[in-house]
């Protein structure tokens, strides 16, 4: 089974997984994927990615996410400029998310996936 969820930020979260989405409780083990791009990614205008897994472990903190390259009005995640990648997790519990903007990012596209 997959679950997947896209999300389309225009400011920081600091838990894009909260409820109501549907790996709020994450309902099996599996590998979860997570693929992600912005429109801007320079030294004024940026966003990070932080990954905190239910037992407090960070897997990655403060990640910096790619600019996809194209037009601001493209609303999809490019796997040619995508920052993508995989982790396993257990079932239960809950993984956070937190994305944090510095500057202005016009848009935040992040895809996230879970197969069991």
């Amino acid at each position: 089974m997959i679950i997947k969820e896209t999300y389309q930020l225009t400011a920081s979260n600091t838990d894009i997984l909260a409820a109501p989405s549907r790996l709020a409780a994450l309902p099996g083990s599996g590998i979860m994927t997570i693929e992600c791009s912005a429109t801007e990614c320079n030294a004024t205008n940026n966003g990070t990615l932080t990954l905190q897994m239910p037992d407090g472990e960070l897997p990655f903190e403060n990640l910096l996410v790619p600019a996809n390259g194209y037009s601001l009005l493209d609303s999809v995640v490019h796997d040619e400029t995508a920052l993508q990648m995989q982790i396993e997790v257990d079932q239960g519990g809950h993984v956070s998310l937190a994305y944090t903007e510095t500057g202005t990012v016009v848009l935040f596209y992040i895809t996230v996936s879970l197969e069991f």
